[in-house]
């Protein structure tokens, strides 16, 4: 009996001598601020790898002239935008290293340069057990001859659709006042703001929140005469911090109202 689990504990060992462990490597994402046609994107944008593998992601471009500042979202294998993670910016680091242990396909974007929207600055990777082959350096594409750069990656997602809206019905004639903002009042809560204004014609709302020139957040309602209350949320832009907020009413002739500005103190 002891030399039978000798001979069997022999050929485990065996087996394990003929089959070693993974060595996982690392795979390098370069941003991309295109220097003649200004296009943003990454390269490659995708990328196959190894449960384990360790994915770089490079967001500086060393003397890039034509260089923006950058973000990178992560989504796991089977989640969507709501679930992104932010792993780091380029105004605080230049390079972020991520290993993924998931089998399956995971989403990464800029959130500054258009998301996961078609056309945006994203791209996928996909973990398999199956080793893909060696890591690929993209090198600094932004320094190559123009002929020699990668062209950018075709838009993810349906192509756009064409405008099916029909005109509207509601003129207004005649030397009409546009629609008139008051008694704006914010009051700021957890990701976001509560928005109660007085509106004196009918139409839409667009509420604005912005950090110095960049909207961080957009939210259209429609309105009606008299004071109505509105807030605006968002867990994932939205972080403690000063914000701008920006009310326009217009009405069903498009005219616009002046705009209201007001500043307010996001929590967490």
């Amino acid at each position: 009996m002891r030399r039978g689990r000798s001979i069997a504990t022999a050929c485990f060992a065996t087996m394990a001598a003929a089959s070693p462990a993974h060595a996982a490597v690392t795979r390098p994402i370069q941003a991309v601020d295109d220097p003649v046609t200004l296009q943003k994107y990454w390269t490659p944008a995708a990328i196959g790898a190894q449960q384990g593998d360790t994915v770089e992601w490079r967001l500086t471009e060393p003397g890039n002239a034509h260089a923006a500042a950058h973000n990178l979202w992560l989504v796991p294998p089977g989640g969507t935008e709501a679930d992104a993670v932010e792993l780091g910016a380029s105004d605080s680091t230049p390079t972020v290293d991520k290993a993924l242990d998931q089998v399956g396909t995971y989403q990464f974007f800029c959130s500054i340069h258009g998301g996961l929207a078609p056309g945006g600055m994203n791209g996928t990777i996909t973990v398999g057990t199956e080793d893909p082959g060696p890591p690929v350096d993209p090198g600094t594409p932004w320094t190559a001859p123009e002929a020699d750069r990668p062209a950018p990656p075709a838009a993810l997602g349906p192509p756009p659709a064409f405008n099916t809206s029909l005109p509207p019905t509601v003129f207004e004639v005649g030397n009409s006042p546009p629609p008139r903002l008051s008694r704006l009042r914010l009051t700021a809560m957890r990701h976001g703001v509560r928005v109660r204004v007085k509106a004196s014609q009918a139409g839409t709302l667009t509420i604005r929140v912005l950090r110095g020139a960049r909207t961080f957040k957009t939210r259209t309602v429609k309105l009606g005469v008299g004071v109505h209350g509105f807030t605006v949320t968002d867990p994932r832009h939205l972080k403690a911090g000063r914000y701008q907020v920006r009310v326009v009413a217009t009405d069903a002739a498009q005219l616009a109202s002046e705009p209201i500005v007001r500043t307010v103190r996001i929590t967490r």
